[in-house]
């Protein structure tokens, strides 16, 4: 057992989807709304659309459509591709990011995209201290364009979370002039950007609208002409919402449907694989956890699994660490305590422990 081991003895559960979508199209039906309007509902509305401040799913993935940066991630979260950068190259000492700018940019009010953008739009993260992303560009150093074409990132100290750093949807670049125009307030209710789609219209708890972005550097995209986004608190009304084809699609379904929507006919589950892993863990300071075995026996004598079924529906797994089996350094070797209340008890009793509270 190693030394992280000892301090936190894990009871964990990974939840394998937070967004459960449940589309209500399939095959021409599907075909004929993607290239007209597509109507989505869920449970939240977006709190701010401000690259720098939005920090929930429900800003980032309604943000995702408006902004992007110069590089992304894979489908898969897993690999950094190109966005608005064609190409870069990291000096041999780490410090020095230069990227080569895709040529012709336009933002979706038809400004070209310039350096003097990027390099506002970057600064603006870089030195607001209330944003909720500043530590990603606290270790830059400078942010110039030697040409109308490059931008040159120096860091303070090398750092390999960099690059990823620069896919977050905060990273991203807008119109230094609307930004000023519009302050704060004005970005958080309607962002520009160079994304596949535009604002049309925020109607605060009830939805957004987005219409295609007539100057998207991308030629065929988007497919879809608009998408509405509808917020729609109760679960029940989403899905016989979707049931009675008035959306397209429903987020947010609660796990006890899953079963139920994953057979219907004509509707499409897609669930998501998730990040997200619920757990305990001991202040192994606290004189009650000082003894290994008490936290050990804590650990065996939890049933996970019956709280899975009970609470997720089944829609989860045990989990042996904190990190989710979704993520990229996920390591399937560890070993996980599973629900054994005789072995707590020997546990307890070896420890000299009674009427532990």
């Amino acid at each position: 057992m190693n030394s992280t081991w000892r301090k936190f003895l894990f009871l964990g559960i990974t939840v394998i989807s937070v967004m459960l979508l449940c589309s209500g199209c399939g095959g021409e039906q599907a075909e004929q709304a993607s290239s007209g309007k597509i109507v989505m509902a869920r449970a939240n509305d977006s709190k701010t659309l401000d690259p720098m401040m939005a920090v929930h799913n429900d800003d980032l993935w309604m943000m995702n459509l408006v902004v992007e940066g110069l590089v992304k991630s894979d489908k898969e979260g897993k690999k950094i591709e190109s966005c608005l950068a064609d190409k870069w190259t990291i000096s041999p000492d780490g410090l020095t990011y230069t990227f080569s700018l895709k040529p012709d940019v336009k933002f979706s009010n038809g400004d070209k995209v310039t350096t003097e953008d990027w390099i506002y739009s970057l600064n603006r993260i870089k030195n607001t201290k209330s944003g909720s992303w500043q530590f990603a560009m606290k270790n830059v150093k400078d942010i110039t364009a030697p040409d109308d074409h490059t931008l040159v990132i120096t860091l303070e100290k090398p750092s390999s979370a960099f690059l990823s750093y620069l896919c977050l949807p905060a990273n991203t670049v807008m119109p230094k002039k609307y930004c000023e125009q519009a302050g704060d307030d004005g970005i958080a209710q309607k962002p520009v950007g160079t994304g596949p789609y535009m604002i049309k219209e925020w109607d605060k708890g009830q939805k957004i609208i987005f219409e295609k972005n007539p100057n998207y550097h991308e030629k065929g995209k988007p497919v879809s002409d608009e998408i509405d986004v509808t917020v729609v608190p109760d679960d029940n009304t989403r899905i016989m919402q979707l049931q009675g084809k008035q959306i397209d699609i429903a987020s947010d379904i609660p796990f006890s449907r899953v079963a139920e929507l994953t057979q219907a006919q004509g509707i499409k589950m897609n669930l998501v694989p998730s990040t997200e892993a619920d757990y305990i863990s001991f202040n192994y300071k606290n004189p009650k956890f000082a003894d290994v075995r008490v936290r050990q026996a804590l650990a065996y004598g939890v049933d996970r699994q019956a709280i899975i079924d009970a609470v997720f529906f089944g829609n989860a797994k045990l989990s042996n660490t904190f990190i989710s089996p979704a993520a990229p350094h996920f390591d399937k070797n560890i070993t996980s305590r599973d629900y054994n209340p005789e072995k707590a008890k020997q546990l307890l009793s070896e420890a000299g422990v009674a009427n532990l509270s």
